[in-house]
């Protein structure tokens, strides 16, 4: 959620500097004010009941959809040191809107990168996503014993670093 707060606040500071300071900008900037694009049923929403307001949504993408990508790109290269098109990318989510977002065909930006380097393989950003449920219903079946499972440990994950941000990103208000 951290790159994600990163690239809602920058844009929506650079639409306020455009719009209200008078500030050019060598971009399209959306309208003001700003929504987030964060949740696909509120983004399908807009899409079919208030197309009007499309312009007013964030142009950045949800954490999850951010994850994806970087996993394909940064991931594949600098720290799992794969093939981008042999990667299998997960995504754990509590909403089954979170399946059809990533579901959607505009999201493969890690093959359009790559098709810049040469692979010319197509695949999406985001390859399933489990819900929660879905997961709790995989360690049952497996018999997963979590009083035998190691813990997991910053030394595991290679984007350990973050602001806590992701903690509260959800939340109103």
């Amino acid at each position: 959620a951290d790159i994600t707060i990163m690239e809602e606040g920058s844009e929506l500071i650079a639409k306020i500097r455009h719009y209200m300071l008078g500030e050019p900008t060598d971009h399209h900037l959306g309208a003001l004010p700003q929504f987030t694009s964060c949740c696909p049923g509120w983004v399908r929403y807009a899409e079919l009941y208030y197309p009007g307001i499309l312009p007013n949504l964030s142009s950045a993408r949800s954490p999850m959809m951010m994850a994806g990508p970087l996993a394909k790109t940064y991931g594949a290269k600098e720290i799992w040191h794969v093939n981008p098109e042999d990667m299998f990318v997960v995504a754990i989510m509590p909403c089954t809107g979170k399946k059809f977002e990533a579901s959607r065909p505009e999201f493969t930006s890690a093959s359009e990168y790559w098709k810049h380097h040469g692979r010319t393989a197509n695949y999406p950003d985001l390859d399933t996503v489990l819900t929660t449920r879905d997961l709790a219903r995989l360690f049952k079946k497996l018999n997963v014993d979590f009083n035998n499972v190691e813990p997991f440990t910053d030394a595991d994950n290679p984007l350990a670093q973050y602001s806590g941000a992701g903690t509260i990103f959800g939340n109103t208000g």
